[in-house]
């Protein structure tokens, strides 16, 4: 039996001439959208047709007739059972239909067989996960095959930009690097509806970051309890296990998610670094592997939706990462060879660290929904995050003409950050124009204290001079508004979002202080246009900013060896980035034509010391880098079980920047990006998938680096069991080990280079098993803070 929801706008439509208008939407159980299906109005006396419709492919129709007291609707389709239904028009302006499968099936959720596509809205690109055959990866893994997205190693980046921001469900995760991987490493694919790729993100969005990347979680609308178990063994040189449980429970009034994640393994990263010295002529190498142990990783979540009526909903939840101890102890050796190769002197260097971090962020939201067109959120959050990261460094020294010595020194870093935020967002629409419009308040507390000891006569001495506490405050008010319309083939979208940034940093015991307190504007645009068969065209403005991390603002030290350490910048600007973006689209073919200019770029970047030998990593500002190119990506039908994928992508890349010797420098490429991938069904009862890829990356940029082209094959099959409750799946990644790199900086004075490789050729193995109801709908996830990221 089908069911007819009827919702009743705040402000009903006049019957002006007679007349009225009903706008619907058709959707099926699953809460998808439904196309063609027959939707027919009645006179309730002659049973004789007022009106018809036939809905879109986003289930949507609108039907104008003669204004009635009451009338017959009936709904029609092949896969669906009919409907009728008695109502009086004149109370409503807007139906919200849902419809059963014909014999009282559920539909399928996945599609066997069939390789995600890749649809175009006007101010996004979207890859449609769920219906796919590699769903059996992980969220990270199916995140690098994503368009326009690269991945090396752990960073994540945009058309060659890593300043971008990652939402999952709309809500920022404020983990990066190799925690932020580690979380999604732990998301199961088939849990992904889609990922969406925004490189001009609206005037709603939060205006730091270059681009954001989306990952919608699917959603079903079905009632009881579903529960997932996985156990994923990973072995590269090292071995790493992941055992997790998801639980959801949905009822009347409750909808429930829990999920806890526990990791353990060895992590290993190999890199051998070279450093010329022109004014002694010699050449330094350090073989740098760091292997750390990580055994007592815990990522949990919890959200919970109490619906108080039907249209207003109070969400609340609590998510977040525990790492007790992740420790290792690097032996560095270093030999310093003299032009004629031969090595002279040597030193090595014994590091023992540990590790730990606890991320916990709460939040708390009130969604009124009074139509389908007029929504409210408010939404408060906190998150708390603690961090430590204790070394104790060994030099042993053998140079030429030198009495054998030992440095000995420890530091103790103690991170602490507190961010509470508030923001308001209202959509409605007016005349046919869809407004958003919303306002945030946030604070940030962020304390990083370091103490340094070194040895003299014997014992360990604290080192006031070489020690560091850094506090930083910042509050950030914002308002935003943005408008949607359309007009036959056209749509167009508008939006001006503000930002005030007031923040104090002082670092001790030196007592620099730095006080800033700046407002900026942040226009967007976007218009695309229907050519019907021959596709569509559009076009996008955005301006960004992007602020620093908290951490990169803190000057203190943080050594890999006597010679060699990491420093922030406790001045670092924000990087004011504009988008242009041409994109057009035609039976899968997208193709963009794009352009990004930025003033004051952060990044890490290296300056070697020719005077005391030296090599230091700083976090800092570059004075712009410029990037415009083209990208086209295609999915081929070869066969019914058969497809193909491409992401080709070209563009060419300018930085400039300030060298040690305070001239201006200009590094510039022209890169090519290329993915290519076929999946074949080989068994569509049991789901046995198998794909196989190959992505290249030729040469890149990033400040004065110059890093080498890298590429990767991988293969991996999956195959369901017992009613689809089992499913097991093997990967092979990385299989001809040529994912390893070489980032060089080479101009004036400056000559060094390192290679790098991050462990990551592997074979996964995964297993899940799925008990109790596995159509749920999953909790609702609350958009969080910008700020969180830059924890």
């Amino acid at each position: 039996m089908m069911r007819l929801v009827l919702m009743l706008l705040l402000f009903p439509l006049s019957l002006g001439a007679q007349e009225i208008t009903l706008n619907g939407r058709v959707f099926s159980e699953l809460q998808k959208p439904i196309s063609s299906a027959t939707i027919t109005f009645k006179d309730i006396q002659t049973k004789q047709p007022l009106t018809s419709a036939v809905s879109n492919n986003d289930g949507t129709f609108k039907a104008t007739f003669k204004a009635q007291d009451s009338l017959i609707l009936e709904v029609s389709h092949l896969s669906y059972e009919n409907y009728t239904e008695v109502l009086s028009p004149n109370s409503i302006d807007s139906l919200l239909i849902q419809l059963y499968a014909k014999g009282n099936q559920l539909e399928e959720v996945s599609v066997i067989g069939k390789k995600p596509l890749i649809t175009r809205k006007i101010d996004r690109l979207v890859y449609n996960v769920e219906n796919s055959n590699i769903t059996s990866l992980n969220s990270w893994e199916i995140l690098k095959k994503t368009p326009l997205v690269s991945v090396q190693g752990s960073t994540i980046s945009v058309r060659g930009n890593s300043n971008i921001k990652i939402l999952i469900n709309e809500k920022p995760v404020m983990l990066s690097g190799e925690e932020l991987k580690a979380l999604l490493e732990s998301n199961n694919g088939t849990d992904i509806e889609s990922i969406e790729v925004i490189t001009n993100p609206p005037a709603k969005y939060e205006a730091s970051g270059s681009s954001v990347i989306n990952i919608k979680m699917k959603k079903t609308n079905l009632y009881g309890y579903k529960g997932v178990l996985t156990a994923r063994h990973t072995q590269s040189d090292f071995a790493k296990e992941l055992l997790g449980i998801s639980n959801f429970f949905r009822s009347e009034k409750w909808n429930i998610k829990a999920t806890y994640n526990f990791i353990s393994g060895t992590y290993a990263r190999y890199g051998t670094d070279f450093i010329y010295y022109p004014k002694d002529e010699t050449e330094w190498k350090t073989e740098l592997n760091r292997v750390d142990h990580a055994k007592k990783q815990n990522s949990y979540s919890i959200g919970a939706d109490y619906s108080i009526d039907s249209t207003l909903t109070l969400s609340i939840g609590l998510d977040g990462y525990y790492d007790p101890k992740t420790y290792g102890y690097y032996n560095v050796p270093t030999s310093i060879s003299n032009k004629s190769g031969n090595i002279i002197s040597r030193y090595q260097t014994l590091n023992d660290h540990i590790r730990t971090n606890n991320n916990n962020n709460f939040y708390t939201q009130l969604s009124k929904e009074w139509s389908e067109n007029k929504k409210l959120d408010w939404t408060n959050y906190a998150s708390f995050s603690n961090s430590t990261h204790w070394q104790d460094i060994q030099t042993r020294l053998n140079f030429l003409n030198e009495p054998k010595d030992t440095s000995h020194f420890s530091t103790d870093n103690i991170n602490k950050i507190q961010m509470y935020a508030s923001q308001l967002d209202l959509s409605n629409s007016w005349k046919g124009v869809g407004l958003e419009y919303g306002a945030k308040y946030s604070f940030v507390k962020s304390q990083s204290d370091l103490l340094f000891q070194e040895m003299v006569n014997g014992t360990m001495q604290h080192s006031p001079e070489k020690s560091n506490l850094f506090n930083y405050k910042e509050h950030n008010i914002a308002a935003y508004v943005s408008g949607s319309y359309s007009y036959k083939r056209w749509q167009w979208k508008a939006g001006l979002r503000a930002e005030q940034t007031l923040l104090n940093g002082t670092v001790e015991p030196s007592l620099d202080i730095n006080k800033q307190n700046y407002l900026e504007f942040f226009p967007t645009f976007y218009t695309q246009y229907d050519l019907e068969k021959a596709g569509q065209i559009g076009f996008s403005y955005g301006k960004r900013i992007s602020r620093p991390s908290y951490t990169w603002l803190n000057p203190a030290k943080s050594f890999y060896n006597l010679f060699s350490y990491f420093q922030g910048d406790p001045r670092l600007r924000a990087t004011i980035s504009h988008n242009l973006n041409l994109n057009y689209t035609i039976k899968n073919w997208n193709i963009d034509l794009f352009y990004q200019y930025e003033k004051w770029p952060n990044m890490e970047i290296s300056f070697q010391n020719n005077e005391t030998n030296e090599l230091v990593y700083k976090y800092t500002n570059i004075r712009k880098r410029e990037l415009g190119g083209l990208s086209i990506n295609k999915n081929f039908v070869l066969y019914k079980s058969w497809q193909l994928q491409t992401d080709l992508t070209g563009y060419f890349h300018e930085n400039q920047f300030m060298g040690m010797d305070q001239q201006l420098y200009l590094n510039n490429v022209f890169s090519f990006n290329s993915r290519i991938n076929t999946s074949l069904v080989i068994d569509p009862k049991s789901k046995w998938n198998l794909e196989v890829g190959y992505n290249f990356y030729s040469p890149s940029i990033q400040g004065p680096f110059t890093i080498s082209s890298f590429s990767s094959t991988y293969l991996t099959t999956s195959r369901k069991f017992f009613k689809d409750r089992l499913e097991f799946s093997l990967s092979f990644l990385d299989i001809f080990k040529d994912e390893g790199t070489t980032i060089r900086s080479n101009y004036a004075d400056q000559n060094n280079y390192f290679l790098d490789y991050a462990d990551a050729r592997r074979i996964v193995g995964t297993l899940k098993y799925s008990f109790g109801n596995q159509t749920l709908k999953n909790g609702k996830s609350v958009k969080q803070a910008e700020e969180r990221e830059r924890f």
